[in-house]
């Protein structure tokens, strides 16, 4: 299996899952429009948020496994650790409408796209700065 394609699907799953909350911030504060089109195809990517989200925590761990040959700490790891504790906080703002776990939700998907980007230009961060 190419487990380092499976990564760059791995990322085109995050885009499309982060992709409600740009396209509605966009919608709201940039063009400010009611296009009704728009609302429409925010609503479908909201639809498969929590499907993708789980896809995205397995289809990671594959990648990461396959590509190192074990389970070890890397920038990688990192990233898997984050989305997991994103989708928790996604999880409980779903089951108890509790805003606080919204926002460490929404806190918690930023910290996971800077991860991810330090994952795709500096893999080897970790071991470079801390020899780990």
């Amino acid at each position: 299996m190419n487990f380092r394609f499976l990564g760059w699907v791995t990322l085109v799953l995050l885009v499309v899952m982060i992709s409600p909350f740009i396209l509605r911030l966009l919608h709201s504060k940039v063009f400010k429009s009611k296009s009704k089109v728009l609302l429409k195809v925010i609503k479908a990517l909201r639809t498969i948020h929590k499907p993708l989200g789980l896809a995205l925590v397995l289809l990671g761990a594959v990648h990461g496994i396959g590509m190192l040959g074990r389970v070890r700490l890397h920038t990688g790891s990192l990233v898997l650790m984050s989305l997991i504790l994103t989708g928790v906080l996604g999880l409980a703002f779903w089951k108890k409408k509790d805003k606080r776990a919204l926002m460490g939700h929404r806190v918690m998907s930023l910290v996971t796209v800077i991860l991810l980007l330090l994952h795709l230009f500096w893999p080897g961060a970790l071991f470079r700065l801390f020899g780990i």
